[in-house]
């Protein structure tokens, strides 16, 4: 008698044991995702850098003649050019859709933008700060939040700052 209720709570742990694999596995899934090719600008490469809440994209693709180009892409229109010199580094995008990044530049090595791509224009982050602040130029942009506040690199009086600007309400 001792053996066989031994046998049935065997078996019936095994089964309890059976059902819990069951149940966990078949909850379990494995990651899934849709993946798009956002082309380039008529080059071989292309890099995305940022990404926002949005789904926009920033980042650099080759154009037809092997330069570097800062690019915006949406699902909606593709990808488009950002107007203005050969890139250098990364392009960031905020939420409004507002990208920072930097420029080659004949006579200055590099130089921070930020496109707007509401009204496409673009502004060299050096024309929005005052004169006189004491910085020599702002090189690198390298972030921009959703309050369009703006973290990158520059000199100051000589040496490499790190700085952050923020819009002034109007």
């Amino acid at each position: 008698m001792e053996r066989r209720k031994t046998f049935f709570l065997f078996a019936f742990a095994l089964f309890a044991l059976l059902v819990i694999v069951i149940v966990f596995s078949a909850d379990r899934r494995d990651p899934r995702y849709a993946i798009t090719d956002l082309g380039t600008l008529g080059g071989k490469t292309s890099l995305a850098t940022s990404l926002n809440e949005r789904g926009q994209v920033a980042g650099w693709a080759e154009d037809s003649g092997g330069i570097r180009r800062p690019f915006f892409w949406s699902e909606s229109g593709g990808m488009i050019q950002i107007p203005g010199g050969e890139t250098h580094g990364h392009c960031h995008i905020n939420d409004s859709g507002l990208v920072a990044g930097c420029f080659m530049m004949g006579a200055t090595p590099v130089e921070a933008f930020l496109w707007d791509r509401e009204d496409g224009a673009i502004y060299d982050l050096n024309d929005l700060i005052p004169p006189g602040s004491g910085w020599d130029g702002l090189g690198m942009a390298t972030d921009i939040n959703d309050n369009g506040q703006i973290v990158g690199a520059g000199e100051k009086n000589g040496n490499l700052h790190a700085f952050l600007l923020t819009p002034l309400s109007e």
